[in-house]
């Protein structure tokens, strides 16, 4: 489980994201199986 500072690290970081990786972010999400799926789509932003 993530601690409060991890979470607001991911927060900060998708919060910088353009509408358009957003939504392909939104539809990857489905296939996220845990946190280091998100962390491994934010870094090939």
């Amino acid at each position: 489980m993530l601690d409060e500072n991890e979470w607001n690290a991911y927060r900060q970081r998708i919060e910088s994201l353009l509408v358009e990786q957003i939504e392909t972010l939104g539809e990857d999400l489905l296939d996220f199986t845990g946190p280091a799926d998100l962390e491994a789509r934010l870094a090939r932003r």
